[in-house]
Formats: C-alpha cells, sequence, structure tokens
C-alpha cells in the first residue's frame, strides 16, 4: 500500500514541472507589445522612430490607451483654433453634440412668427410613373422630405382627369402595376369589369402616405388602421419634423389623439371643476400617462388628432390649441396639413385660408410652373428691382413681372404631361392648353436651360422651392 501511495505522488510530481513548462514557453508570446515598447523606448536619442514618441508624450499616451481591451472612447479632437476655444470657453464636441440635428432649435429664432402660408398643389398621377409598389412609395417619400425641408403648410393633391399619356398604350403592364399588389389583382380586375371602382387610386395613395409620414411616430397607431397603401411606409426615410418628439423631449406644444378618461381620473381630477363653457378631454401626447386638457367652445370626439399647449406644472392642465399656434406665435414649423381633391379648379377655389380683408376663401398668389413660363431668373430679378424685367424668347421681347405680396401662396406643378394639358382636361376652367397660364398670377420656369428632356414632378418641386424660398419668405405678409 505505501508503494501504492508513493508512485501516485511521483507520477503528479513527474507531471507538474511538464505543465509549468508550458506557460514559460508560452510567456514571451503573450506579451511581445511590452517588450516592443521597452525596446523603443530605451532606443538611443539619435534614433528616428524615438524621437516622435519621446517629443508628444500626452498624446501618444492617450493613442496607446484608446486602442487597449478597456474600449473607452477616443478624445475628442482639438479646436480647430486656440481663439475660437478660448472665445467660447469649450471645445466643438462640448458645445454641439454631431449625431443630433442642430438645425430645428435655429429656426425659430432665426425666421420670428410668420402669419402667411405656403401651399404646394400636384397631381397624384405622378405615381403611375412608377414602376413598382416600392418606387411608388419611395417616391411619396421623396416628396414629403421635400415640404418639409422647405416648410410646406399645406399640400393639395388633385385629381388631373382623363389626361391622355404615355401610359394609355403600355395596356396589360400598366392595368397589372395599377390593379393591385400580389394576389389583388384578379378580384380587382373582376372589380373593374363590373363597373366597380378601381382597386387603386394613385390621388388617395400619395395623400395617404404623406399624411402617414407627417403623423408623429406615437400616434400612428391609433390614426391609422392596417392598409395595404401603408404596407411599404416604414421603408421610407422619417421627416423628423419638430412636432416629432421623443418620450424624453420637453416641448411648450405637443401633438395627441384624444382617448377615454383613464381610470385614476376622477382620483387626479379631484375637486378641480372645469370652468363654464369648458370641456375637459384626455389627450394622449406620446408620454407615459395621458394628460387633461381644456377645450373652448367645442366637443372633440375620441380619436381625434389635436394640438396641445403643455401645462407649465403638474397641478396644471393643457390646453387645445390651433396647429397653427406655434407656427403664428413663435415661428416654429409644425408639419403639413393634406387635402385631396377631384380637380385643379376645386383645389383653387376650395382654399381652408381667406386672405386678409378678403370676404372669400382663397388663395392671393398663384404660381404655375412650365417650361414653356417666364425664366425664374429674371421673375426673382424683377421681384428684387420691383419692375419688369424684359427677355428673349423665339426671337421675340418678353417682359417678366415681379411676384407681389401675399397672405397665402400656391405652388401648382403639373404631371407627366405638363400643367396646360391638366387646365384643358379641367371641366371647370374653360381655358385651353395656350391659354393656361391666363389661370395663374405667375407663370414661370423654374429650370431654365435644362440639359435633361423632361424633369420630373418631384425633381420641379424641389428646384422650385429652393429657388423661390428666399423671396416668398420676403413677401409673405
Amino acid at each position: 500500500m505505501p508503494d501504492g501511495k508513493k508512485r501516485p505522488r511521483k507520477r503528479a510530481r513527474k507531471a507538474k514541472p511538464d505543465d509549468e513548462a508550458q506557460p514559460a514557453a508560452a510567456a514571451p508570446l503573450e506579451t511581445p507589445e511590452p517588450a516592443a515598447v521597452s525596446v523603443a523606448a530605451a532606443a538611443p536619442p539619435a534614433a528616428p522612430v524615438a524621437a516622435p514618441i519621446q517629443a508628444a508624450p500626452a498624446g501618444a499616451a492617450a493613442a496607446p490607451v484608446s486602442r487597449s481591451k478597456s474600449y473607452a472612447k477616443p478624445a475628442p479632437p482639438a479646436p480647430a483654433s486656440t481663439a475660437e476655444a478660448s472665445a467660447t470657453g469649450a471645445s466643438f464636441y462640448e458645445r454641439v453634440n454631431p449625431h443630433k440635428p442642430s438645425a430645428l432649435p435655429r429656426l425659430a429664432a432665426s425666421r420670428g412668427p410668420r402669419k402667411y402660408t405656403l401651399s404646394v398643389a400636384l397631381p397624384g398621377a405622378i405615381v403611375r410613373n412608377a414602376q413598382t409598389p416600392e418606387l411608388q412609395a419611395r417616391l411619396a417619400g421623396h416628396i414629403a422630405r421635400t415640404c418639409a425641408i422647405f416648410c410646406v403648410d399645406e399640400i393639395v393633391v388633385f385629381d388631373e382627369g382623363a389626361v391622355r399619356e404615355e401610359g394609355e398604350w403600355k395596356g396589360k403592364a400598366r392595368e397589372e402595376n395599377d390593379g393591385g399588389w400580389g394576389d389583388e389583382g384578379g378580384e380587382q380586375a373582376q372589380q373593374q369589369q363590373a363597373g366597380a371602382p378601381r382597386g387603386f387610386d394613385p390621388n388617395a395613395f400619395l395623400a395617404r402616405l404623406l399624411q402617414y409620414l407627417e403623423t408623429p411616430q406615437y400616434l400612428r397607431k391609433a390614426l391609422f388602421p392596417m392598409h395595404r397603401d401603408l404596407r411599404l411606409a416604414g421603408l421610407l426615410p422619417p421627416l423628423d419634423l419638430p412636432h416629432h418628439l421623443r418620450f424624453e423631449d420637453h416641448a411648450p406644444y405637443r401633438e395627441g389623439v384624444t382617448v377615454d378618461a383613464p381610470h385614476w381620473a376622477h382620483a387626479a381630477a379631484g375637486n378641480r371643476r372645469a370652468p363654464e363653457g369648458v370641456e375637459q378631454v384626455w389627450v394622449n401626447v406620446g408620454l407615459r400617462d395621458p394628460i387633461e386638457a381644456d377645450v373652448k367652445g367645442a366637443q372633440v370626439p375620441t380619436g381625434a388628432r389635436v394640438t396641445v399647449k403643455m401645462p407649465e406644472g403638474a397641478r396644471h392642465k393643457g390646453r387645445l390649441v390651433s396647429p397653427r399656434e406655434p407656427v403664428e406665435a413663435h415661428g416654429q414649423y409644425w408639419g403639413y396639413s393634406v387635402r385631396l381633391c377631384p380637380s385643379l379648379s376645386n383645389a383653387l377655389t376650395t382654399a381652408p385660408f381667406s386672405p386678409a380683408g378678403a370676404a372669400a376663401t382663397g388663395y392671393d398668389l398663384v404660381i404655375g410652373t412650365s417650361e414653356r413660363g417666364a425664366p425664374l431668373t429674371h421673375v426673382l430679378s424683377a421681384t428684387a428691382l420691383g419692375t419688369s424685367v424684359p427677355y428673349q424668347v423665339e426671337g421675340a421681347t418678353r417682359e417678366a413681372q415681379p411676384l407681389p405680396a401675399f397672405d397665402h401662396a400656391l405652388v401648382v406643378l403639373g404631371g407627366l404631361s405638363g400643367l396646360e394639358v391638366a387646365v384643358e382636361a379641367d371641366a371647370g376652367v374653360q381655358l385651353s392648353a395656350d391659354e393656361a397660364h391666363e389661370l395663374f398670377d405667375a407663370w414661370i420656369d423654374v429650370a431654365e436651360g435644362q440639359g435633361s428632356r423632361t424633369i420630373r414632378t418631384e425633381e420641379a418641386l424641389m428646384i422650385t422651392l429652393a429657388r423661390l424660398k428666399s423671396s416668398l419668405e420676403g413677401l409673405g405678409r
């Protein structure tokens, strides 16, 4: 027995040195970097590699630490100049977060309150020019982004009627694109043959997507039921409008939807009673709990979208206000509204705005766009000078008139066949294509000298708003 016990001990003692020999052999492989650093540090001063390491000890020490296994964030770079740092007292990264938008806080301070409105009208049939549902949705997102960037207050989608266009001769391919997506095409084709309305309405499709993108994210589920037009809305880029607030954001106004009173509403209200003529509603404004708000002289149904002026404290209540109040009182852009019209003439005559001193509603400045209009460069020059400016076209001399001051402006764009054809096809407008310019206060060519044969409507929209923005801001009352 003793011999049996000693033999295992001897085997263990013999195996122990073998186990210890492995780390000893691997030790140089685990620490090559410290060895290299020590060699560089011990190098003579005349060595070219050691000089930069010794010249900037602070910067050299920070760089290896940020790359170590501690995963520490690298130190922010120094300011561009010492004068800037001394003037502000902080570096660029201490004053600005480049990962978050910084333009919105400056909008109200730079523009100030404004009363005028800017509207855009375009035909919904431009959606037919997209070959797939993905491209159709992308087109709507492009229009929404453009209008949001240039602070458009209203988008009017009108039906340009039975306009002759190239797509009428595309035959079956066009019908399949319009008929529906997936297995719904056969059913919609049967409905069309039976005289029922078409399954795909480009005007409603464009208007619905524009409304969906403008709505804050926390309200979309309550305001928009499931619809096939919205199935690709998640692929579109967000507008990130000022009223698209996060849970932690603080703002004087918020968009919300009216909801039923929560179960704890009677306990929270206590003995507070609304004044006479004031109704109390509960609104979901994207916070943890709905808030209580007052509304004067109106009864708001449940499920309605409203604008709320946020309470100043926990014991105060909010107040329902007009969505124009953030714009007119503080100059804060508050999104756009969408209006669907059966024709261009209906879009011009049923405006929700009324110019100052006018008995009827309407727009006091209507701008039509066409490649046969006056060059926008000359129109802007005439507006700046306050007088007409002559220009040459096809050997004839014409004059570009300045744009007048306005309260409510409307910019109208045409479809695939142009705005002249849409005016001629409108039964409510007794004008031919050659006389279409008489319907508008200004008839302009926004891209004179264009290099392409055609300019798409979404491209013309961005060009027009970009070039007219400064002039319209100066002319708006």
